[in-house]
């Protein structure tokens, strides 16, 4: 005998209408982070659905001015995963403010550059191997 599960199994075809709150929460989490057709997969909804959503959800004024240490930190987590337009979308700045702060991080000292605490154990350094003369000599005699 079969059960019925309304409402559990999904359609084929992109749904349309009204966006649910946990969707429009869920476009919030993943854009930047992936790009549009695999949200849009995800979602069940037309990539251009997506796209105008992004485009709405992110709408605000633009942002000028010295940067947050909040959109710091977000342009770091979307830097190199998406372009800069859609990174200036999120952050509500323009495109060419990105692309200044991103050259201006970048020509800072340090910046960019990843090191290892000292007392990590891919730091320490070891003794150079050096094999003996006396060692090679006898090698070679076996």
């Amino acid at each position: 005998m079969r059960r019925s599960s309304w409402g559990t199994e999904r359609s084929t075809t992109p749904r349309r209408g009204r966006w649910s709150q946990a969707e429009i929460a869920r476009l919030r989490e993943l854009y930047g982070l992936r790009d549009e057709k695999s949200i849009a997969r995800e979602l069940n909804r037309p990539v251009g659905s997506v796209r105008k959503m992004a485009e709405d959800v992110f709408r605000s004024a633009p942002r000028t001015g010295p940067w947050t240490a909040r959109e710091l930190q977000d342009l770091k987590k979307y830097f190199g995963g998406t372009t800069t337009e859609v990174i200036a979308r999120i952050l509500g700045r323009s495109a060419d403010e990105v692309q200044a702060q991103v050259i201006a991080g970048s020509s800072r000292p340090g910046a960019g550059r990843r090191t290892k605490s000292p007392s990590s154990s891919a730091c320490t350094a070891r003794a150079p191997t050096t094999i003996s003369r006396s060692s090679s000599v006898a090698r070679s005699r076996r």
